[in-house]
């Protein structure tokens, strides 16, 4: 199925400021997280040149000191023992600073912090029940989403996830207003055989969940090109000359290729630029993923994993932090990552 829909422009510009109040209710964002997340996306500490991710000091710095807090760290291990078991250290020892950034990519890194505070934030907003079935399917879709941006470095793991996590963050904000119109919304759509129908949404809602993640992104800091990029991710229609537009037509295509993966778990049969396809060993790794994925019973909702479930075994390793940061960067810059770390410990 096709979930591109075009939505009118009277619609969209009235749904905006109603997708504002919507993400307002989570709550104000610490600005330390606004703050740190501009500080990775900073051209200067984590840049994507070709299909590589280059990290300054002051970025190794700031991953460094966010991933001292068990906290922050323990959805980022799971994810990495979900995702690249077999990269791991042996004998179940926890990996470095370094180890880590390396297995799962900067990027991850970046998106997973405010991922995992949204998730957490929302989680506390919702029918328990309800939220559940939505964190069940979005964890299996950020699965997906991070394969293939693992498999394909000019999409990145970073991507992959904003893709696969914004919809249901998005949706579960329709579902902590209320609950029995979402109920009917969700069962519509299985009806119907549909993932979402943003003109429906809008009728109910008066905007739609791709609004909502764009401004939920944007009040954690990532700016408007990922703001506007997740939107052709979640399914908003691409105008005909999208591939001109490098930055937005990397998140369509991500987009394409979850929907053919998911549906088919094969490539998209469309004409590739040679950047989108990936040589034939991670493809195979990737449909074998995916496959791998869909099939499993159990899901590991790897954003649930507090600090309580890697204590012991940050208590057994022995590294060190990683990054030797510029001079000015570790006085008020420090502070406010280590105010993320109490955030997301508040959470718990």
């Amino acid at each position: 199925m096709d979930d591109s829909q075009p939505i009118s422009v009277e619609a969209s510009s009235q749904g905006w400021e109603i997708a504002e109040k919507y993400a307002r209710t989570i709550g104000s964002v610490p600005a330390s997280f606004s703050s740190t997340i501009r500080t990775l996306m900073s051209e200067a500490n984590i840049v994507q040149r070709g299909d590589t991710f280059e990290i300054s000091r002051n970025g190794t710095f700031v991953l460094g000191r966010l991933l001292r807090s068990a906290s922050v760290r323990a959805p980022v291990h799971f994810a990495a023992l979900d995702m690249h078991p077999g990269k791991l250290p042996p004998g179940g020892r926890a990996p470095s600073d370094k180890e880590l950034i390396e297995i799962v990519k900067p990027d991850f890194i970046r998106a997973s912090i405010g991922v995992v505070y949204l998730y957490r934030r929302i989680k506390r907003m919702c029918d328990e029940k309800q939220f559940d079935i939505l964190a069940r399917e979005m964890h299996q879709l950020m699965g997906v989403g991070s394969a293939l941006g693992f498999a394909l470095p000019a999409i990145g793991p970073g991507i992959g996830l904003l893709t696969g996590a914004m919809r249901h963050l998005a949706l579960a904000l329709f579902l902590s207003r209320d609950e029995k119109v979402f109920k009917a919304y969700r069962r519509e759509m299985a009806n119907a055989n549909k993932r979402f129908d943003l003109n429906v949404e809008i009728q109910r809602w008066g905007c739609t969940h791709v609004q909502i993640a764009v401004k939920l992104l944007q009040h954690l800091g990532f700016g408007l090109p990922t703001a506007n990029g997740v939107s052709f991710g979640l399914g908003a229609e691409a105008p005909l000359d999208i591939e001109k537009d490098p930055a937005n037509y990397q998140w369509y295509v991500t987009r394409v290729w979850m929907d053919s993966l998911l549906k088919t778990g094969k490539a998209p049969d469309i004409t590739h630029k040679g950047r989108y396809y990936p040589v034939k060993e991670d493809l195979i790794w990737l449909e074998a993923r995916v496959k791998a994925l869909v099939q499993e019973d159990k899901v590991n909702l790897w954003m649930e994993k507090k600090a309580e479930d890697i204590s012991s075994l940050l208590a057994q390793s022995k590294g060190t932090p990683v990054g030797v940061p510029d001079d000015g960067l570790v006085g008020d810059a420090a502070k406010e990552i280590d105010s993320i770390a109490e955030a997301m410990e508040e959470l718990e």
